[in-house]
């Protein structure tokens, strides 16, 4: 469905410039402590820094509203939020410091990797391979019409509660987030942070599966 991921985000005139600059901040981190993104920001520390970010510096757990919250009243030195707060945050004074996918290419990843999908059983896409297929297509041009109208964008400005800038904002990480490379080139990059994960990640995460199950990422067999 979207590449769109998360990214690290700071005030506008926050002092934070790197990831280096995070040790001994006060973060807030949507989700848990399994959070994928939150894994691999930790993953590329303990490499390039030798910095374990969960234990040298103050992290707080919430859900993505209140982690939002928290920074605009300033309560957080820094967040890792989801990609559509963190466009809002965007669009209020804040910048971002790194991208989740900035860092899962530094991790090995050889471009943007889908991490926002549909899911349903091998089974009954077998059985309905045209269903499949049908929405599929659907999603696509979904997509496309949305990648090309801005005023598609605004007719959905109610639904989605934004305007303005904010608005702006969405639309532009939305389009960027929009798959363009082969199921193939997906999957091959989704094992790969597989690994990364699994190994910060242990079994708390991954269970006792040291690769990505095969048949994650559908394949049409038509193709």
């Amino acid at each position: 469905y979207s590449t769109s991921v998360g990214a690290i985000m700071v005030k506008e005139d926050s002092p934070i410039r790197t990831v280096a600059d995070l040790e001994d901040k006060k973060i807030g981190v949507a989700g848990g402590p399994l959070d994928k993104s939150w894994l691999l920001i930790q993953a590329l520390s303990r490499r390039d820094l030798g910095v374990d970010l969960s234990a040298a510096s103050d992290i707080v757990f919430g859900a993505p509203p209140l982690i939002s919250e928290k920074a605009i009243q300033g309560e957080l030195d820094a967040v890792l939020n989801f990609w559509h707060f963190c466009a809002r945050l965007e669009a209020n004074g804040f910048r971002r410091l790194i991208g989740v996918n900035d860092a899962a290419k530094s991790l090995g990843a050889l471009g943007p990797v889908s991490t926002l999908g549909y899911v349903f059983h091998d089974q009954w896409a077998n059985e309905n391979p045209d269903a499949v297929r049908g929405f599929v297509r659907a999603s696509a041009q979904a997509k496309d019409l949305l990648a090309r109208s801005d005023d598609e964008w605004l007719r959905l400005a109610p639904i989605i509660r934004a305007e303005g800038k904010e608005l702006e904002k969405l639309r532009d990480r939305y389009r960027q987030g929009i798959p363009r490379r082969s199921v193939a080139e997906e999957a091959a990059d989704a094992g790969r942070l597989y690994h990364v994960l699994a190994a910060i990640g242990g079994a708390k995460l991954v269970g006792s599966a040291p690769e990505m199950a095969p048949g994650t990422f559908w394949q049409d067999p038509r193709k």
